[in-house]
């Protein structure tokens, strides 16, 4: 319906608020609040019949005409939401808009008269229908500042008091870090509107139980939530014209080889409404948050994925948001790549590529074609990166410096430096188009190290015991040969080192300060006097072997190249470990007294752990959503696989008769042994492993009566916005 002209009032007060139906905007106590286009429409209608019914039928009319892709019930709920947020109104106890169940809605505040009238305009003149081909349409973070039509604004009254404060020195105004969310449960993978004033994100619920996809304005309001199905959605991205999110729904977020369980792309109303399948994804889901992003033209995707189900390794593709049609942008660069996205231009896509997800670093490559360009030489882990507005720089969550920080570097390349304000634990960073607010994710998880029963103990065995804990994270437990002391990785000294204790957690000790090294895969010489770790002092993983009693690390591994994973031989003369120097990860092992490295797999492998009497080496293998196959420590070809579905590289402990493993991507998980004489799989235990998936670490004592693993106790996490970032 279309309201009459000689109805229409220009300017209309009610309350403490003013609205400005012509130029689209409302107004309280001076201070500009721009609602998005839907809710807006509904409020200008609602003010045309003041005190009388509108109903849903003649809302929908007017907002959603024919054709238009939405779920009408749902959308209209989703306008006036949005709508009585922006007014400071509730649905229990109405001041300004009425619910008439089964009927509509009705304006029961009084209205005062209008200040000017307009002669020649409609309703639905001034507030167009954008279509994705819409020249008015704005774009997400593929376009520069400009026009932000359709977006949501609300200016709160700690909001205004910031805009309001000056530096005492120039006038210029401060940045400020501000809480965006601070409900229970964990949230990731925010991203701006096209406007910049309302964050679509993932949150776990206050429970913490399963991921969905929210969006909520900057400075008042709840969350609306947009899916509600029992799988995980995660990655959203808004399309050009802020009409539609972009997602991702299966998986488990998981490390290396976490199988895809029908990973899929998926498009949802920003208002809600039905869903619609895009395509399948074929690659793997990471461990760190991955990212979506669209065209200019709103007609693609920008994602990291396979090509075909088969294909080995991720590209950079190009998505058809119409029939799901893959176009490659960077073809299979290296091992690892994720997190593209679009320089504000359009012109350019940077992305993360590397050896893996702890070795990668930033490329930015032309969206026309060309050789990508390399911006950064950390080979460290990476989470989430965010084009400046003005596109000359490139703000990046890293570990480069020990700890989980934000860093900017110029999109050119250079130096690194820390973002402002911003402290440790922050991550996947998203930066308004206006480039006026930087949102990212404040995380802190505490995790600890515990044991339980093991297979040999009898009877009913003891209470799972925490034995090692920090306020901080410690993981990768595993005893020595002996079971009498515990070597694990922590980061309470403010970077990731090698400890040592007792295997009842006393006498906990630092054994390496190699400082921001990411020291980590401890691993016992057979007669318990040496530990052998992987560490990055030079941009890569690198294998070092160090006194148990402390003293100076040693290096094995000179070459300039991913070396991770170690494990020793049953006779001490070798260490087995994963690299990546023929392009592929595979088994390699080098004398423990140095030496050049030898290949021992052609057929992939990740880590590599021989059995007790030294016949058979069993290798963990990324494919086929984790494997373990068996062979001669030779390096002989002929292999038998012994387990299939195994996903994280470190869940599994060769033992005299068989293999241990964790079965399950969800906490309790089972702990299972494989008999390699009957090939039968028995259950011996349940572990509760806390918050998050997965938690690195497992190992069973060398008498059986224990199992050690790691637990998240806690996880906290929050979406801070920093406003006037610069």
């Amino acid at each position: 319906m279309e309201v009459p002209k000689e109805s229409l009032r220009r300017v209309v007060r009610f309350g403490v608020f003013e609205v400005d139906l012509r130029a689209g905007e409302l107004f309280k106590q001076g201070l500009k609040i721009k609602l998005q286009q839907q809710p807006f429409r509904v409020l200008a209608l609602l003010l045309e019949r003041p005190g009388e019914v509108v109903t849903r039928e003649d809302l929908r009319q007017a907002i959603w005409p024919a054709g238009t892709f939405v779920e009408f019930d749902v959308g209209i709920d989703a306008a006036i939401h949005k709508l009585r947020t922006a007014l400071g109104d509730s649905a229990e106890n109405p001041r300004l808009v009425e619910t008439l169940p089964r009927r509509g809605y009705r304006f029961i505040a009084a209205v005062d008269g209008a200040v000017a009238e307009e002669e020649q305009a409609s309703t639905a003149a001034a507030w167009p229908v954008l279509t994705a081909g819409s020249t008015r349409a704005t774009h997400a973070r593929w376009r520069p500042a400009g026009t932000a039509l359709g977006v949501l604004i609300i200016i709160s009254g700690a909001a205004a008091s910031f805009y309001a404060s000056k530096n005492s020195k120039g006038g210029q105004s401060h940045a400020n870090v501000v809480p965006f969310t601070s409900s229970p449960g964990q949230k990731s993978d925010p991203v701006f509107s096209p406007g910049g004033n309302e964050i679509a994100y993932t949150w776990k619920g206050e429970n913490d139980d399963n991921s969905d996809i929210y969006v909520k304005l900057i400075g008042a309001g709840g969350p609306l939530r947009l899916t509600s199905s029992p799988a995980e959605e995660y990655c959203p991205a808004w399309s050009p014209d802020g009409r539609y999110i972009a997602f991702m729904r299966g998986g488990d977020r998981g490390g290396i080889g976490a199988p895809s369980r029908d990973r899929a792309y998926y498009l949802i109303p920003a208002l809600g409404g039905a869903e619609r399948k895009i395509g399948e994804a074929y690659g793997q889901r990471q461990l760190y948050e991955e990212c979506l992003e669209w065209s200019r033209d709103g007609k693609y995707l920008l994602v990291a994925d396979r090509m075909a189900p088969e294909d080995a390794r991720s590209s950079i593709l190009l998505l058809s948001v119409e029939d799901g049609q893959r176009r490659v942008l960077v073809s299979q660069p290296d091992l690892y790549v994720a997190n593209p996205i679009g320089s504000p231009d359009g012109t350019a896509v940077a992305y993360v590529q590397g050896a893996g997800f702890l070795a990668g670093d930033i490329y930015v490559v032309a969206v026309s074609g060309g050789l990508p360009r390399r911006v950064t030489s950390d080979g460290r882990s990476l989470n989430g990166l965010a084009w400046t507005a003005d596109g000359k720089e490139i703000v990046f969550a890293s570990n480069r410096g020990g700890l989980w920080r934000l860093w900017r570097v110029s999109s050119s390349g250079g130096t690194p430096e820390l973002v402002n304000g911003v402290g440790e634990g922050a991550g996947a960073p998203t930066i308004s188009p206006r480039g006026n607010r930087l949102a990212y994710v404040q995380a802190r998880a505490d995790a600890n190290l515990w044991r339980t029963a093991g297979p040999a103990s009898k009877g009913r065995g003891a209470a799972p015991m925490k034995v090692i804990a920090s306020s901080r994270q410690d993981w990768e437990g595993t005893f020595s040969p002996d079971g009498r002391r515990i070597a694990f990785g922590s980061d309470r000294s403010g970077s990731v080192e090698i400890w040592i204790c007792n295997s009842d957690g006393t006498n906990q000790a630092q054994l390496t300060s190699l400082k921001a090294a990411d020291a980590g895969s401890p691993s016992w010489s057979p007669d318990g006097k040496t530990i052998a770790f992987d560490a990055r002092l030079e941009g890569h993983g690198d294998i070092f072997v160090i006194s148990a009693e402390g003293g100076t690390p040693r290096r094995l591994t000179p070459e300039p190249v991913e070396n991770n994973v170690p494990t020793w031989s049953r006779d001490g003369k070798w260490i087995y470990f994963s690299s990546n120097r023929t392009g592929s990860w595979q088994i390699w092992r080098v004398s423990s007294v140095g030496g050049s490295a030898i290949q021992v797999t052609r057929n992939g492998g990740f880590r590599a752990q021989e059995s007790p009497d030294a016949k058979f080496l069993y290798v963990w293998v990324e494919r086929e959503g984790g494997t373990i196959w068996r062979m001669r420590p030779s390096g002989e070809e002929t292999t038998t696989r012994i387990l299939q579905g195994e996903p994280v590289f470190a869940w599994w402990r060769v033992a005299p008769g068989g293999v241990y493993f964790i079965e399950g991507s969800t906490t309790p998980a089972l702990v299972k042994f494989f008999d390699m004489a009957t090939e039968r799989v028995k259950t011996i235990t349940t572990l509760d492993l806390g918050h998050s998936m997965p938690a690195y670490g497992f190992d069973v004592s060398p008498d059986g009566q224990w199992i050690l693993f790691v637990r998240v106790d806690q996880v906290a996490s929050d979406i801070m916005v920093v406003e006037n970032f610069r």
